[in-house]
């Protein structure tokens, strides 16, 4: 499928405090790959893919526009905003990755970033939680949800929240940083 966005660089940047500086070039990837992993994980492939199609042909109407704009966008924005502070924050490049700093303006700490994240990871999954709501009080208007194929995802409509616990193990790591997206 093309690449819709379900969120502008507008749209994060007029409901959020990222800067209107803030580069495109860091932001559009960020909602890519916030809708792909984590919209899809709640909405299945077959609702995710029937939102965007009806995006793109602009035929989002109805329920579809409802769950779209009062729910999968704001729960976006939050994701999004978590995903950029991590990204604001670090430079990749021939040396590896570093911590970006200017000597004009004074940085946050990983303490107070870390907050901050957490302050978004906390909207993200009260909206996360409306929109599963939103979509078992109307799941007859949504028939996508009740056709999956072994190629896609199903809908996940129980859980909402990331529980936190690091349970370790062979292959587990535990990041510096305590975002959970």
């Amino acid at each position: 499928m093309k690449n819709i966005l379900i969120l502008s660089e507008d749209f994060v940047k007029s409901n959020t405090e990222l800067s209107d500086n803030y580069w495109g070039k860091f932001l559009l990837p960020s909602i890519r790959d916030m809708q792909d992993i984590y919209l899809q994980q709640c909405l299945g492939t077959n609702l995710y893919n029937s939102v965007l199609n009806k995006i793109a042909n602009n035929e989002l109407d109805g329920y579809y526009k409802e769950l779209v704009e009062d729910y999968a966008r704001w729960y976006l924005l939050h994701l999004v905003v978590m995903d950029a502070l991590v990204v604001a924050n670090t430079k990749v490049g021939n040396i590896g990755a570093v911590h970006s700093r200017d000597e004009q303006v004074t940085n946050l700490t990983d303490a107070e970033i870390d907050r901050l994240a957490k302050s978004h990871d906390i909207k993200a999954n009260h909206y996360l939680k409306r929109m599963q709501e939103f979509l078992i009080e109307n799941k007859s208007e949504f028939p996508e949800l009740d056709s999956c194929t072994c190629e896609g995802m199903k809908a996940n409509l129980k859980a909402a929240a990331d529980c936190g616990i690091w349970l370790g193990g062979a292959r587990g790591y535990k990041l510096k940083s305590t975002l959970s997206i």
